[in-house]
């Protein structure tokens, strides 16, 4: 298999990856947390850690899919250079 067909699927599965991680990432309504708090610090500290798992996970999505829709431009452009 050539380098550039392996970048291909390498870089369509972490793309494909990365967008099913980033529609996962709904998270919980921070209201409900807040509902079920018996205070407001446990409120503040339930949103809180529902917030950094939030971001954390649009974190990782957004790089896979920037990183795979890279590996999938090296090979496209090779391949339209190479056309020219």
């Amino acid at each position: 298999m050539k380098k550039e067909q392996i970048l291909l699927i390498v870089g369509g599965v972490l793309l494909v990856i990365g967008v099913v991680l980033s529609m996962m990432n709904g998270g919980a309504d921070n209201t409900a947390i807040a509902q079920q708090a018996t205070n407001a610090q446990e409120a503040a500290l339930a949103i809180s850690a529902n917030n950094q798992k939030e971001i954390i996970m649009n974190a990782i999505s957004m790089f896979l899919i920037g990183f795979g829709g890279v590996l999938i431009a090296i090979p496209a452009l090779k391949f339209l250079k190479k056309k020219n």
